[in-house]
């Protein structure tokens, strides 16, 4: 179940009631724009409404969210912001908020933005796994080879505004994603939820991953990419990875990985969705 507060995060009240300084958002956001201003420049294009965790009970399986600012990730959960010292404590990282007596905060006590992320992996007719490599001008992980798709879910994505259907809020989600990245939008149907979890490399963000079972083959999604996806280009390059190169990546020999990827780093996101969509695949078989 879905509850929605459409009151908009407030990351300053949020960071104050941590312990953090006043005036939060815009004190990091100067500290980036100053230490990392190239980054800052390239990934940051605009400002839009996405959905926050505010809440959730696992013994009701209800989640509670709320809109937030897209820029709201870029001082809290990103992790070029997680290594920064705290404004008002410079003994403390921005890092530090995310945890109380060392274990994460639960989402409704946690001043991050926690803004929900969805992920999918195409599996194709052929049994072709499809990876991407992420433009070096991505807010996050750039430079990595990632999921086939990815992306932030948007507060105001229809037609769910006034539903409650979150899975469908997200398929939706991840079909569009597929559309501006790869140049096709998968079916409803063909877009399977697989799990539920928070990143520890980005404090706790949380991710919904999906694994997108296509009629199509390997040769119709590398063709569809190279014509209709966004001329923003959020891939630089996509691969296709056979069944046993997929359970190699998800696996612990470096040297096998380098072999399939050369010295190019693997995504925390591409690794634990490619995991459960290989487990999902073999259940299916």
């Amino acid at each position: 179940m879905i509850n929605k507060d459409r009151a908009i995060f407030d990351v300053d009240e949020e960071v104050a009631a941590a312990g953090g300084p006043s005036e939060y958002k815009k004190r990091m956001w100067a500290v980036l724009m100053k230490r990392e201003a190239d980054f800052i420049t390239s990934s940051f294009r605009y400002d839009s409404t996405v959905v926050r965790v505010k809440g959730w009970n696992e013994s009701a399986a209800s989640l509670t969210v709320q809109p937030a600012q897209y820029s709201d990730q870029l001082v809290t959960n990103h992790e070029r912001a997680l290594e920064q010292e705290l404004p008002n404590d410079p003994t403390r990282k921005i890092r530090d908020l995310a945890y109380a007596s060392g274990e994460l905060r639960h989402f409704g006590n946690s001043p991050m933005s926690n803004t929900i992320g969805i992920a999918g992996m195409i599996h194709t007719k052929d049994r072709i796994w499809v990876i991407g490599l992420r433009s070096r001008k991505n807010a996050f992980d750039p430079g990595k080879w990632g999921c086939s798709a990815s992306g932030a879910l948007e507060w105001a994505e229809p037609p769910n505004w006034n539903g409650r259907d979150l899975k469908n809020w997200m398929r939706r989600a991840l079909a569009r994603e597929c559309g501006e990245e790869l140049g096709f939008r998968p079916s409803l149907e063909e877009i399977h939820y697989l799990a539920f979890a928070r990143e520890f490399g980005r404090a706790g963000k949380p991710q919904f991953f999906f694994v997108v079972h296509t009629p199509m083959r390997w040769r119709d999604v590398e063709r569809s990419w190279k014509v209709y996806a966004s001329d923003e280009r959020e891939l630089s390059d996509i691969k296709d990875l056979d069944e046993d190169q997929a359970r190699t990546l998800v696996g612990k020999d470096s040297a096998k990985v380098r072999a399939i990827v050369d010295e190019v780093k693997l995504s925390e996101e591409l690794r634990m969705n490619l995991a459960l969509a290989i487990q999902n695949a073999n259940q299916h078989a």
